[in-house]
């Protein structure tokens, strides 16, 4: 059992604060399976902002939740925070390797799986997906344990780290707003170009859904619904006057 001087609460909240990190490292190594997937900006500013951006933004989800378990330090011991710990830990890097996963193989997030057009994994990635899920758990579960249960100090300026991912943040936030520049929107950039170059679907008038209508009525030959017969070029059809004259 530790003494009562590593179960007091400046040592559970040191504790649960380094079980967070500790996480946030982790967060941090599977978060760059984004990085072959996103346009690296071409100035050094917006690589600069790019590295804030992702070790401040993760870092900031962390300490987040970490409060949780800081809240539960109030009333629980040491050894009844490993559990907690273990599946609080479990829900945020879970979700955040099934989001890598669908990303790399269909270029959707978690969040899309609420829309109408879900996206879909194969069979060996679910199952390697729920491989990761399990081996998560066992590695949040040993961690946990170790450190609430057989930590007897820890070394490491924890608080100062807690205290820079939000300074991180706020540092791509005032290159955003300094370069005048949306840098997430240029992560994605070769999509709107795409876009940009294959235009918007075209949508039938509805002059042609009725022409449509009528030509699927009468039999008639197909003919291109997505044209505005009230637009349709004539020049090149001949008059009436020039089929009459002999």
């Amino acid at each position: 059992m530790p003494r009562s001087s590593e179960d007091s609460l400046r040592f559970r909240l040191r504790a649960t604060a380094f079980f967070a990190l500790f996480n946030l490292i982790l967060a941090w190594l599977l978060s760059l399976r984004y990085l072959p997937m996103i346009d690296m900006p071409p100035e050094a500013l917006g690589i600069v902002w790019l590295v804030c951006a992702w070790l401040g933004a993760f870092g900031t989800l962390a300490v987040a939740i970490w409060l949780l378990p800081a809240l539960l330090s109030l009333f629980l011991k040491r050894r009844l925070l490993i559990w907690p710990c273990a599946v609080l830990g479990t829900l945020g890097l879970g979700a955040l390797w099934m989001d890598t996963q669908l990303f790399a193989s269909t270029g959707d997030h978690l969040v899309d799986l609420s829309g109408d057009d879900k996206p879909t994994l194969s069979t060996i990635q679910w199952a390697i997906t729920g491989g990761g899920m399990v081996l998560i758990a066992l590695v949040e579960l040993w961690l946990s344990w170790r450190i609430m249960a057989r930590a007897r100090r820890i070394p490491f300026p924890v608080w100062s780290l807690v205290l820079l991912m939000p300074v991180l943040l706020m540092a791509s936030v005032g290159i955003d707003i300094a370069t005048d520049t949306d840098q997430t929107a240029a992560l994605h950039s070769q999509d709107a170009d795409r876009q940009a170059l294959m235009g918007e679907p075209a949508t039938p008038v509805p002059e042609a859904r009725e022409a449509a209508t009528q030509r699927d009525q009468n039999g008639g030959p197909a003919i291109d619904d997505s044209v505005d017969p009230t637009e349709r070029d004539t020049t090149a059809l001949p008059d009436d006057d020039t089929e009459a004259r002999p």
